[in-house]
């Protein structure tokens, strides 16, 4: 009940708003700043909660926003598949439109304001675009099994014991050297499967 009369208040205060400012809450959103995170948050709530764009974003915009500040050069992020950004890039650009269409705004207005919002709005579209292309590679990493022979295995090895050879090859009592439970390093590696192996080797480097 409390969440329906939030609501309630929530359209009402957009509408008033609307009659005075003559904006739309996106247009408000994108207008009065230069771009940051908390506006791609902003855009991302507007929209999931817009009656006329509320499907159309919860399917584009599944995945949760990662953490403020999340670099780009992590070796994770980095692992990006290299088709998932083109496709992110060009359905990003399609919502942009569907969303001036549906708002009213002048894709090809001529004035400074204009071209603020409908930069603002794109740079936040492609941030949560690429956000959700990131998240689905890392549940994709997530998802895979470390493998004997894994070449992060070694590498990680050799970070944390360099000039040192193992003697006992794949499996070896010598792991525990750098702090596996057992001969077999992989069973380590269960829960967040190869995710984890490449955020350690990150880590260790």
């Amino acid at each position: 009940r409390r969440a329906g009369a939030m609501d309630i208040f929530r359209r009402i205060r957009k509408w008033v708003l609307r009659m005075f400012t003559g904006a739309s809450e996106l247009q408000r959103i994108c207008g009065d700043r230069l771009h940051d995170g908390a506006m791609t948050l902003a855009v991302r709530r507007s929209l999931l909660a817009s009656r006329q764009l509320a499907a159309e974003a919860r399917q584009a915009l599944s995945a949760q926003p990662l953490a403020a500040g999340a670099k780009q050069e992590n070796v994770v992020l980095a692992a990006l598949s290299e088709p998932a950004v083109p496709k992110a890039a060009q359905e990003a650009a399609q919502l942009c439109l569907r969303i001036c269409e549906v708002k009213g705004i002048d894709v090809q207005g001529r004035d400074v304001s204009a071209e603020i919002v409908t930069s603002n709005l794109r740079l936040s579209v492609d941030t949560l675009f690429y956000t959700r292309a990131v998240i689905g590679r890392l549940q994709k990493l997530r998802a895979e099994v470390v493998a004997q022979g894994d070449p992060a295995l070694d590498v990680l090895w050799d970070t944390l014991r360099p000039g040192v050879r193992r003697t006992g090859g794949a499996l070896t009592d010598e792991w525990g050297e750098i702090g596996f439970q057992g001969k077999d390093p992989c069973t380590d590696f269960r829960g967040m499967g190869r995710l984890a192996l490449l955020q350690l080797t990150h880590m260790c480097s």
